[in-house]
């Protein structure tokens, strides 16, 4: 008999009192049983409480998440966090997100209205992202930006801009493009700095030829490595300060190369640059300033790695340096170039070895300053 049971499932109730019995039967007969009305419960539950293992693939078939799967291996987590980010999807909050799921954050760039590729935009990054989350990285800021968006730089550390000079000589040049190398779709552009003090010792020394033992008699005509006239003091005057200076003009113009090394393999060789200590000059290390220079007690040696120098995929792992002085390029090797190969320096005498933790990167210039007393 229609009407019969609890009222929360028939319908009929809820007809006025003049309803014929015909519309009371046809409420009842089209309203769910209470088998039904348990399965629909028990449904929604299973949804969005209990979600059993079996049914989370076609959860995220339903919300359009799949390709999110390589970012959050966990499905349960990716329920939890993308279906937020998919609603701020072509956002830059979305983007943020995405970062956020890989361990990173980055500031949002976007590029200047009046470049012809405005709808480009650069992510600087805080910290270094590892080689194998560089690809990771171009996927889920790929998923997450803008349609009409690209996603054309990521920088962090090291970040040198163009120099707009549009319609001038210096256009297409390489002042005209931003830093960093190509690994794929998107320009990559890092930097690590590494900072050393050395003291020179009497055997580099001597096999540099370069070394005047301390005494209280003065120094001989032989050991001046440069024109009296530039001199600072007296020929009478000798003190450690001026041997100093004396050892390090040796270094004046010499050509230095720093090794990168893994164990006893040669990596390959970066060309250095020499200077000495100056107020405001243009290079620091510790806090100090240094610009080129002949009166000095210490010599400020640096190099710098290029992008693309290591020419290894992902990475090089290195863990020793050294300065080389007095080698000689290998015949088919043409001079000027910064980046020399294993094989391509030959002779030199080796000093300053340093340990060092570096991992050498396409996409990172390495940053080595040494600081030489003697």
């Amino acid at each position: 008999m229609a009407g019969v049971g609890n009222e929360q499932y028939w319908p009929s109730h809820l007809l006025p009192a003049n309803s014929t019995r015909w519309e009371i039967c046809l409420a009842d007969a089209c309203a769910f049983s209470p088998v039904v009305h348990q399965s629909i419960s028990a449904l929604t539950r299973l949804k969005f409480i209990d979600r059993p293992i079996s049914i989370l693939p076609y959860l995220l078939d339903e919300y359009g998440l799949q390709v999110l799967i390589p970012y959050i291996p966990n499905l349960y987590d990716l329920l939890d966090k993308a279906v937020p980010w998919q609603r701020s999807r072509g956002t830059i909050a979305a983007v943020q997100t995405g970062l956020s799921w890989l361990g990173y954050a980055a500031e949002y760039r976007p590029t200047a209205p009046s470049r012809n590729w405005w709808n480009a935009y650069s992510l600087i990054f805080i910290q270094i992202p590892a080689p194998t989350d560089l690809e990771r990285i171009e996927g889920i800021v790929s998923l997450s930006e803008c349609l009409r968006s690209d996603f054309r730089r990521g920088a962090g550390t090291y970040d040198v801009p163009a120099f707009e000079g549009d319609e001038t000589k210096i256009d297409n040049a390489i002042l005209d493009s931003d830093s960093g190398i190509a690994l794929r779709q998107t320009v990559w552009s890092f930097g690590r700095c590494h900072e050393y003090e050395h003291m020179l010792t009497e055997a580099e020394g001597v096999a540099l030829g370069n070394w005047i033992e301390p005494n209280n008699t003065g120094i001989k005509w032989v050991d001046a490595h440069f024109f009296w006239s530039t001199a600072e003091y007296p020929w009478a005057d000798y003190n450690e300060s001026q041997r100093a200076q004396i050892m390090t003009q040796w270094f004046d113009r010499r050509q230095a190369w720093l090794c990168f090394r893994a164990g006893d393999i040669i990596i390959g060789y970066r060309a250095c640059r020499a200077c000495a200590a100056a107020l405001n000059g243009a290079y620091n290390a510790f806090q100090s300033a240094f610009e080129p220079a002949l009166q000095s007690s210490c010599v400020y040696i640096e190099a710098m790695t290029g992008f693309g120098d290591v020419q290894s995929s992902i990475s090089t792992p290195a863990d020793n340096i050294a300065l080389i002085f007095s080698a000689k390029l290998a015949p088919s090797v043409p001079a000027g170039r910064l980046w020399l190969a294993p094989g391509e320096l030959l002779e030199g005498v080796e000093i300053a070895k340093k340990p060092i933790e570096a991992v050498l990167r396409r996409s990172v210039r390495e940053q080595i300053k040494i600081i030489l007393k003697v």
